[in-house]
Formats: structure tokens, C-alpha cells, sequence
């Protein structure tokens, strides 16, 4: 990635703040921070343990927060989270970087401080592109200003057909459950146990983007100190594995859905998965699947019976559950890259997104 013009501004900023990257001593004030101006009561200041997992670098001692701490008071001004794919794995050499939670106090006027953090972050570890997921308006307006690709992430359906009642979606008088386009069912969808998934090997792996890898999607979802996720593995007609889903329910009081959160394999994999999506649905009694991702083509998912939810406005399928909130909320995303070889695809469970609030 290209050099940040952090170091040419710190002069500008070296009598008043120092800039760095959380010790462990310093965890209590950034948990104080996020309670005070970020969210009161967020899961991170609940869950001590789930904050560990998604920020203590174990191998560096030090959480991944970038921190503008004010020299006279020794208070913290701002802060940014950072969340690197090797974080899960690392013997990840290139990976992707996440900014999440950027804050700046609202009572503190010092124009270019909130871009410090963020300047700073983007020189944490090695990664081949910054990327951002979920982002708030101030955050994708500054992504613009440096020139980043935004946009809204995608959110593809199917509905359950065999439910009558709807108590997470509402669709309202809607006869369409699935795509037309849907391609003849010709997949097998059938659970994956961890020690199955470690045994696995072939054509499959190699479509792991050189930004994860076996290791980083283990310890992402199977070890999650919160949340249960499943694997799911694709197999064609002769029983060879093509692709691998993440998953995991998403309850409001006795309903249920099911939310994609991760997804590797071959081009076609999702293509003629209909039945296996429908069969899925009626094991887990849910009202729908769901997948947000940033590019995923949508002629494959279409082919896997996937509708595009943007094409039935009055159709509502909640993001938010923790609290829930019955209502279509997009999610916006940025990146920034000077990698040729990197090709953005983004999915809930990247960043911080997929975590209780």
C-alpha cells in the first residue's frame, strides 16, 4: 500500500498528541472511550473476552486501536479500531485491513485529528488494500475525499415458501420466493464438521483469496467466543466439494432466518443449489437466507436462486437484530488498493460487522 501523509502532518500535532497503537495498560481508557462517545453499554465494554478475540495482537502484546492521546491530560481524543485478515492467521502475508469504530470526541476541536488515527491505522501491518464495511456517513465521505471506490453492498434473498406467516421479513402480497432464473438443481448441500473441513483439499482451497486462508476461516467462525456459525459444504454431482458457506441463525423471539456471513469456491458452485437453499430452510424452520456481499456476480447467485432484495422495494429484510429492527438498512462499504491483483469481495462476516452490539 502507498505511504499515508501521516508523518508529514505529526509535526503539526507532536506538542499535543501522541499517536499509538493501544498498550495493554491503555485498554481500560479506550473501553471508557467507547462507552462515553461511541455506545454506552457497547459489547465491548460488556465483553472483555469478545474484545480480546477481535483486537489483542497476542504475538505484539498491544490491541489493535489507534489512539490520539492528549500529552497534558494523558485523556484519549480519538481512536480507531483495526482489524487485520491475519489477525486470524498469521502467516497471512498480504492482508486486507478493516477500519472500524473511528471516533473523534465531539467536544474537541482540533481540525485533521480523526485523519491522524486513520492515517496511522493505514500503516499497521502489511495489507493489500483498506477496506471499510458498515460505515457511518463521516466515514464514507472521507473515504471519498481520499479518493476511495464506495458503494452499498448488495443483499440477495430466498424466501421460505413454505411459511405462511412472517415475523423477521415482511413481504407483504410478494408471490416471488426465489429467482426465476434459478438454474436446475444439480448441487448437494450438506454440513461440515470442523475436523472434516480441516481434511479438506483440492480445486476448492485454491479459490481462498490470497487474503485468507484455511487457518483465517477457522478461527474466524469456529472459534467465535459468542456466536455458533456453520459450515455448509457445496458438492456437485460427483461428489466433488465446490464451494463452503458460512452461516449462522439470526432469532426474534420463536423466528428465525439464516444469514450468509462467508463464502469461498469455484465460479459456479452457487449455480443449481435451489433445492439444497430450500431444503436448508425447512431443517432450520426459517423465513429466509440471506447474503450481503460486495462482488459476488449476480447472475450466480440468480443461478442459485437468489433474488436481489433493491428490486422489491416494498419487501423488508432486517440487517439489525441486536437490537432488532424490522426495517431495510443498507451497508455501505469503501476500499482503496494499488494492488493489481486484488479483487474486492466483502461479506458480513468481514471486519466487525457480524458481532452482537
Amino acid at each position: 500500500m502507498k505511504q499515508t501523509p501521516f508523518n508529514k502532518y505529526l509535526p503539526y500535532f507532536k506538542d499535543r498528541y501522541t499517536f499509538e497503537l493501544c498498550q495493554v495498560d491503555h485498554i481500560d481508557a479506550v473501553v471508557a472511550f467507547i462507552d462515553t462517545y461511541w455506545k454506552k453499554d457497547h459489547i465491548f465494554v460488556r465483553s472483555p473476552e469478545l474484545l480480546s478475540w477481535q483486537h489483542y495482537d497476542r504475538e505484539k502484546n498491544r490491541y489493535n486501536f489507534v489512539i490520539a492521546k492528549h500529552k497534558e491530560t494523558g485523556e484519549i481524543h480519538a481512536m480507531v479500531g483495526v482489524t487485520l485478515t491475519s489477525h486470524f492467521d498469521p502467516e497471512i502475508e498480504e492482508s486486507v485491513r478493516w477500519g472500524s469504530m473511528w471516533k473523534i470526541r465531539p467536544d474537541i476541536d482540533e481540525p485533521g485529528l480523526g485523519l491522524m488515527v486513520e492515517w496511522m491505522k493505514n500503516e499497521v501491518g502489511r495489507a493489500c488494500a483498506e477496506v471499510g464495511f458498515g460505515e457511518s456517513k463521516i466515514a464514507i465521505g472521507l473515504a471519498k475525499k481520499l479518493k476511495a471506490v464506495t458503494g452499498i453492498a448488495d443483499h440477495y434473498v430466498i424466501i421460505n415458501p413454505m411459511k405462511t406467516t412472517f415475523s423477521i421479513a415482511s413481504i407483504g402480497d410478494h408471490t416471488v420466493f426465489y429467482s426465476s432464473q434459478a438454474a436446475p438443481s444439480n448441487k448437494v448441500l450438506s454440513s461440515l464438521s470442523l475436523e472434516e473441513y480441516r481434511q479438506l483439499e483440492g480445486p476448492v482451497i485454491r479459490t481462498i483469496p490470497s487474503y485468507k486462508s484455511k487457518l483465517y476461516y477457522e478461527n474466524r467462525y469456529h472459534h467465535h467466543p459468542v456466536y455458533t456459525y456453520q459450515a455448509t459444504r457445496i458438492c456437485n454431482t460427483v461428489s466433488d466439494v465446490v464451494g463452503i458457506l458460512f452461516w449462522r441463525k439470526c432469532t426474534q423471539e420463536s423466528a428465525t432466518c439464516i444469514r450468509i456471513v462467508d463464502y469461498f469456491g469455484l465460479a459456479d458452485a452457487l449455480c443449481g443449489c435451489l433445492e439444497g437453499f430450500l431444503e436448508l430452510l425447512a431443517e432450520q424452520d426459517a423465513e429466509y437466507i440471506d447474503f450481503i456481499h460486495v462482488g459476488m456476480p449476480g447472475e450466480v447467485l440468480e443461478a442459485g436462486g437468489f433474488i436481489n432484495r433493491r428490486d422489491y422495494p416494498s419487501m423488508i429484510i432486517p440487517n439489525f437484530f441486536e437490537p432488532f429492527v424490522q426495517r431495510n438498512i443498507d451497508v455501505t462499504y469503501s476500499y482503496e488498493s494499488t494492488d493489481p491483483k486484488y479483487v474486492p469481495l466483502i461479506f458480513k462476516g468481514d471486519s466487525d460487522q457480524d458481532r452482537p452490539s
